[in-house]
């Protein structure tokens, strides 16, 4: 089976795609990584080719040619265009929000039985964080044109609620969707926090500094038994840097140290690769 990873973006978030992609590849080192993107920025380039990721240059604007949320930019949408991107490559391609940090390998023998669409499903939705796609198959299907058809048809924010609209619909009946559990892409926030029924602060398999519940966490005492793969941040690690948010569940805690001890092993060296302010700005200073 060949399978590649790729995260689509605008050339301001080609840092953060990197580290979500780097991540993945820790712990998948034999798959291939890309990011999709219009820029052909020489920066840019080296800066993924030193993690072995591929800046594949690609402008499909004139599909999606709005961007109807300050949220999420147009490009949010390119992720369904993959199919297309790797048609004579890859038997699957597997899209990845650049806000999201990969602890454990990923399962993937859920592919044995060929569905079309692997997405995760929550109680309210599906989130387009981590998506697989099966490239022949859709293609067969015509799926891009259908999704495209949708997206000219109405004024959806983002990908997630295009897709959304297209699994609840007649659109999506000649394809085989299979929702895989939320461990593939652990939403820290919302309902998935709220629906662990352990009281706040009493998670039991995370140990505090200090003895301090609700503080910081020692990963060191701390068991890795959690069984989430994908951790997907939504308080955005880069706006909430220090941590200094005291509501929240002791599992968010937990995921920021594991990934804040992951960006400072593998990225605060970066600095030493600056070219410019930009470049430290981007990936250095704005990541820790």
């Amino acid at each position: 089976m060949k399978l590649c990873f790729y995260s689509c973006c605008n050339e301001s978030y080609i840092p953060f795609a990197i580290q979500t992609l780097y991540s993945i590849q820790l712990q998948h080192p034999n798959y291939d990584y890309f990011v999709i993107c219009d820029s052909s920025n020489v920066m840019y380039t080296e800066m993924c080719k030193r993690f072995n990721i591929t800046l594949r240059y690609v402008n499909i604007h004139h599909y999606f040619n709005r961007c109807t949320s300050r949220h999420w930019p147009s490009y949010c949408f390119w992720i369904l265009y993959g199919i297309h991107i790797f048609e004579n490559e890859y038997d699957y391609c597997c899209s990845v929000d650049g806000d999201i940090y990969c602890h454990k390998p990923l399962d993937f023998t859920i592919l044995d039985n060929q569905k079309d669409l692997y997405v995760v499903r929550t109680r309210r939705c599906i989130n387009t964080g981590f998506v697989i796609y099966n490239i022949s198959s859709l293609l067969k299907k015509h799926f891009f044109d259908v999704v495209l058809q949708l997206y000219k048809t109405f004024s959806f924010q983002s990908d997630q609620h295009l897709l959304i609209h297209f699994v609840k619909h007649k659109e999506s009946k000649p394809f085989q969707i299979q929702y895989i559990n939320s461990a593939y892409n652990y939403t820290l926030g919302y309902e998935n926090i709220h629906r662990i029924n352990i009281p706040r602060y009493e998670f039991p398999q995370i140990v505090w500094k200090d003895g301090e519940k609700g503080g910081s966490v020692d990963l060191e005492k701390t068991p890795n038994c959690l069984n989430i793969s994908l951790y997907h941040f939504v308080y955005k690690w880069w706006v909430d840097k220090n941590n200094k948010q005291t509501n929240i569940h002791p599992i968010y805690k937990y995921a920021y140290a594991l990934h804040k001890q992951f960006l400072y092993t593998y990225f605060s060296k970066e600095e030493e690769h600056a070219q410019n302010d930009k470049f430290k700005i981007l990936l250095f200073n704005k990541m820790i």
